[in-house]
């Protein structure tokens, strides 16, 4: 049995290697300084170097902390975020691509709240598109302004993905309150249709977060996917967003199927399916600047509890190897259950578990 273990063990890291040198080869926007700036990263995760020898190869980005949904799962939603509610200016997101966008091949804009609720998205994108950035926005996608719906699809924005988890409108409101499924539906139409008209290259995208009210439509929602002439389809086990004081409210959404959840649904405790890994390679690989600037590890960190540093006061590149940054690796690699930020959530953080590709299938 343990040798069977193992085996699966080794199966799954050559896997998860061949799924990251393909995600290399394939990226449109290589540039000596990335490339070099990549191979770096492996350098860093591979021996676990407290000061890294790379920039970041991601960075996510958040526009704004609102949102205009009640999502029970999410911090927003439930009214748990404590900063106040934020939209990132122009200069803060110059000020990071002006400092690290050589170095990095992708933007990702998402965060506490809605990306498009920020009236200065597109003249981001367009910004970050001048240095060849792969750039992709996560969406609710209940916008009623078909102008600016227009101006996304030609801003050069690389892909966007929307947030499509029911295939009929009681199914998809239970989750997504305040959304309305006809609106969402339609703008979905009118992108498909807007990116056609206009020839944009820009994938529009597909995510089914699956939860125990929407799990019998798996098959509803390929076939939907496919009729709106979506680009893919991507599915999701739900995870629990929250702090373990909430677990009774939340167990709800867990799939009764454990064949779709990650979670060991037990009567007394919420753990993860899967090992553990001795860290999570994301503070070698990526970073997340916040609505003010503030320089966080990661996005569960919705409250910016985490900040090692603000770029309106030092430079990215300084406080990406800053004390607060290596110390915060080191303890990673000593002992993860100390931090909490890794462990307030239901199960801890699922990146200490799994891979993306272990827990997100893609459908074209």
């Amino acid at each position: 049995m343990d040798k069977m273990k193992r085996l699966l063990a080794v199966w799954s890291d050559f896997k998860s290697f061949k799924d990251r040198l393909t995600d290399f080869i394939d990226r449109p926007n290589h540039t000596p300084k990335r490339i070099i700036n990549e191979i770096l990263s492996i350098s860093s995760r591979k021996f676990y170097f407290q000061k890294a020898l790379n920039y970041p190869v991601t960075l996510m980005v958040e526009p704004t902390t609102a949102c205009q949904l009640k999502c029970p799962l999410c911090p927003v939603g439930l009214g748990k975020l404590e900063r106040d509610t934020q939209f990132m200016e122009m200069k803060t997101f110059k000020k990071v691509i002006d400092d690290v966008g050589d170095y990095i091949y992708k933007i990702n804009f998402n965060g506490a709240g809605e990306p498009l609720l920020n009236k200065k998205i597109v003249q981001m994108i367009r910004y970050g598109k001048q240095k060849k950035l792969y750039i992709d926005v996560y969406s609710n996608l209940q916008l009623t302004n078909k102008p600016f719906l227009k101006d996304i699809v030609n801003s050069g924005l690389d892909r966007i993905l929307i947030s499509l988890d029911g295939t009929s409108k009681d199914v998809y409101e239970t989750y997504r309150i305040n959304g309305q499924f006809e609106r969402i539906i339609e703008n979905i139409k009118f992108l498909v249709q807007e990116k056609k008209r206009s020839g944009s290259k820009i994938s529009i995208d597909l995510q089914f977060v699956i939860m125990n009210q929407n799990q019998h439509q798996l098959k509803d929602i390929e076939k939907l996917s496919k009729s709106l002439g979506a680009d893919n389809l991507f599915i999701k086990p739900a995870f629990l967003f929250l702090e373990k004081s909430t677990s009774d409210k939340v167990k709800q959404f867990i799939p009764e199927n454990k064949a779709l959840s990650m979670y060991k649904n037990e009567s007394s405790s919420i753990t993860w399916e899967g090992r553990k890994k001795r860290g999570c390679m994301e503070l070698w690989l990526s970073s997340v600047i916040l609505c003010d600037g503030s320089v966080s590890p990661c996005c569960f960190d919705y409250n910016g509890n985490v900040i090692f540093g603000n770029i309106h006061e030092t430079r990215f590149k300084q406080i990406w190897n800053g004390k607060k940054y290596r110390s915060f690796r080191k303890q990673m690699l000593l002992d993860s259950d100390k931090i909490k930020l890794c462990t307030s959530m239901e199960g801890g953080c699922p990146s200490l578990h799994f891979l993306a590709t272990e827990w997100i299938t893609r459908l074209n």
